[in-house]
């Protein structure tokens, strides 16, 4: 899977069940009041997915993002579909995110079966190899940096919609592409930041996937693309 590098130790201990979960916010977010209270200038809001690797037919997070395109309330969304490699990520934030004026954006990719994960933070770590050959520096994305970087995303679960699967909130993204490119996110002036993680699709049907998965993701987009300040993104260099 895409975050292989995930303790699920980690994960489970940040666990909880659909019917016990409240507004939950990555530490350093802003209230749901502050974000209302900003001026509604223009702004791109960005989500990203990525393609199959390793030798697999289908990325779930590829299936959601192409079914997310045809809802109406994220008509003003920008997709984007990366390759998993560490130099790919790098292109797609110089070419699409440095200087822009972005409001927010949010990255999928695959993750543990049966539960959707929300990531509250981007650690200073990049391990595996990607689907280029190239291998992670097996340590650390850039000296001099913290350990791990806060999301900037908020998620209030919706008591009239039926999710079909628990929602996790997971201090632990991993090591590879999800987290790296998460790193880069929060290491950004960009207002709203974070990533989901979604399960494998497998042999699952598109349709049969989506009945489980989209739901969700699509509730919390919907809640974090509101009209916000949008901001020329700036990246504090990580090398």
């Amino acid at each position: 899977m895409l975050c292989s590098h995930i303790k699920f130790s980690a994960l489970m201990a940040c666990f909880c069940s659909v019917a016990m979960m409240t507004t939950i916010y990555a530490e350093d977010a802003l209230p749901p009041s502050t974000f209302a209270n900003q001026a509604n200038d223009e702004g791109v809001f960005i989500v990203t997915a990525y393609r199959s690797f390793n030798g697999r037919a289908k990325n779930g997070s590829e299936t959601v993002l192409n079914a997310l395109r045809s809802q109406p309330d994220l008509n003003q969304v920008q997709f984007y579909v990366l390759d998993v490699g560490w130099k790919q990520v790098d292109e797609f934030m110089q070419q699409k995110i440095r200087g822009k004026n972005i409001r927010g954006i949010i990255g999928l990719g695959e993750g543990y079966q049966g539960v959707v994960a929300v990531e509250l933070f981007g650690k200073n770590s990049m391990v595996g190899v990607d689907e280029f050959g190239i291998e992670g520096d097996g340590a650390i994305i850039a000296n001099g940096k913290p350990i791990r970087i806060r999301s900037r995303l908020q998620y209030t679960l919706n008591e009239h919609l039926d999710y079909p699967l628990p929602v996790l909130f997971s201090t632990n993204a991993g090591d590879f592409l999800c987290n790296y490119l998460l790193y880069h996110c929060n290491n950004t002036t960009i207002p709203v930041s974070g990533f989901i993680h979604v399960p494998p699709q497998g042999n699952v049907t598109d349709a049969n996937y989506l009945q489980t998965t989209l739901t969700i993701v699509h509730d919390l987009l919907r809640q974090n693309n509101i009209r916000r300040k949008s901001v020329q993104t700036a990246i504090t260099p990580l090398h």
